[in-house]
């Protein structure tokens, strides 16, 4: 651990009082701070637009290929990959299938006996609230998810089930563009995350990691994290500690 030298002057002609406040600010390896940078992959898979942590592994949405893929973070290797329906945007794990999204606003089930290299049937699937490109997360009952695109005013949440029934709507405070979100439940409190994709005119110059508050009919920023992609980013996971 890094040491550091505090000193205390006093100048004056009475007794000095004074008081310190020491806070732990570094990551769970105690040399990290919120917001480093951990880890990078070079071969991660192009096209990426959602994502799941399982142990080492990494459930990846490939929207060009249509296809979902199984990347190994240690061997930085594509494992698996899986033929899914077209235009494919976010995933979501309920405990007993994938749920895996269109640019349609339609989201699709996936039970892991359905998938297959050449040809994997969804068993249902429902058209979501969201009106456009979803963001979606599994909360342990329900699903929460927004419209990935709104690009005006603040975006709106909706709290769904498997049938696609919304059974509470947000609104929030946290702008336009939230690509991504993160349901963690290890988290004792700020459970909710978000990755916010940042335009600047005509171009999207880097993102921000959001952390939410989820209160009865509103959703609001606590703080944020200024990440620094190079383009849209559409992949966002945690996987019990880190992001």
């Amino acid at each position: 651990p890094s040491q550091h030298t505090i000193s205390l002057f006093n100048n004056g002609g009475f007794p000095l009082a004074y008081s310190v406040i020491l806070e732990e600010t570094a990551g769970r390896d105690g040399d990290r701070f919120l917001g480093d940078v951990i880890d990078s992959y070079p071969s991660f898979p192009d096209s990426s637009m959602g994502m799941l942590f399982n142990g080492s592994d990494l459930y990846v949405v490939d929207n060009a290929q249509a296809k979902l893929k199984i990347f190994n973070t240690v061997s930085n290797t594509i494992t698996a990959s899986y033929s899914i329906h077209s235009r494919p945007s976010g995933i979501a794990w309920d405990g007993e299938a994938f749920w895996i999204g269109d640019q349609g606003g339609y989201l699709y089930k996936y039970p892991l006996a359905s998938l297959n290299s050449s040809n994997s049937v969804p068993v249902t699937s429902f058209k979501s609230p969201t009106n456009g490109i979803p963001s979606f997360c599994w909360m342990g009952d329900a699903f929460l998810m927004n419209n990935a695109w709104v690009e005006s005013g603040n975006t709106t949440f909706y709290r769904v089930n498997r049938s696609g029934v919304t059974l509470e709507t947000y609104s929030s405070n946290v702008g336009t563009f939230i690509s991504q979100i993160a349901w963690v439940p290890q988290y004792a409190e700020q459970k909710l995350w978000a990755y916010q994709n940042v335009r600047d005119g005509d171009y999207f110059t880097s993102g921000k990691i959001l952390k939410l508050s989820l209160q009865s009919g509103s959703i609001s920023k606590t703080s944020e994290k200024v990440f620094h992609d190079n383009q849209i980013a559409f992949s966002f996971a945690n996987d019990g500690k880190d992001l």
